[in-house]
């Protein structure tokens, strides 16, 4: 039987179809990640809430020692969805012919699933903090609009493993563990200390970098790309 070669498009720059305007790809690809990529990140941002709130509900400790925790809570454990989120995102994927015959290349396609996925992080995060602060369970000199990077800071890092694990190992349980091996690496250069907002603001630009450069080198194994599609 005659073969027939799939034309892969790698070096495209954003050669979409005239119907397709940015905002058209934006709602898209934030349908593509739907519910199964927010869902850690969600329910993990209500736990901490409820945790918070029913720690404060009981009373046998001081309002600043609860905020103090839960601080460390989500910086624990926020960044953690994130990655799991991210490797969903990458290895939900179901229509990758149809992905890698578009003008623009696939690489493109998974940075703005991550992307969408840390925007819609970074509300949450808001979220988060906000509903702390509402039951006095949040104790960080931060203010609300730098806050975020608490939880996000590190999550950014942990977004690029999980998409570029998800590519590789072609499994987002795979992916997962990844994520975690990596967060057990990286915890003490994101505790929170003195200098908080340089290490958080180093980790979201040491993050970004190692997204990109991971993302496209994953991108270029189409091989690998179609057999995982096809699993």
């Amino acid at each position: 039987m005659k073969s027939t070669a799939i034309e892969v498009n790698l070096a495209g720059t954003g050669r979409y179809v005239r119907a397709m305007v940015p905002l058209s790809l934006l709602r898209a690809d934030a349908r593509r990640v739907g519910l199964a990529g927010f869902a850690a990140p969600l329910a993990t941002a209500l736990l901490v809430i409820a945790a918070g709130a029913a720690a404060r509900a009981a009373g046998q400790a001081g309002a600043g020692t609860v905020g103090l925790s839960t601080v460390r809570i989500a910086a624990m454990i926020f960044p953690i969805a994130i990655g799991f989120g991210a490797a969903t995102v990458v290895t939900r994927e179901r229509v990758m012919e149809l992905q890698l015959s578009l003008p623009s290349p696939y690489w493109h396609t998974v940075l703005r699933r991550v992307g969408i996925l840390l925007a819609a992080s970074v509300v949450l995060a808001w979220v988060l903090i906000g509903g702390l602060c509402l039951f006095g369970a949040w104790n960080h000199p931060a203010p609300l609009l730098l806050a975020p990077l608490i939880p996000v800071g590190p999550g950014v890092t942990l977004a690029g493993v999980g998409a570029v694990g998800g590519l590789v190992l072609r499994s987002g349980g795979a992916a997962a563990v990844l994520v975690l091996l990596v967060w057990l690496a990286q915890s003490p250069a994101a505790r929170l200390g003195a200098d908080w907002l340089t290490g958080r603001l180093a980790l979201v630009a040491a993050g970004t970098a190692l997204t990109v450069a991971g993302v496209l080198l994953a991108c270029r194994d189409t091989e690998r790309l179609l057999g995982r599609s096809r699993q």
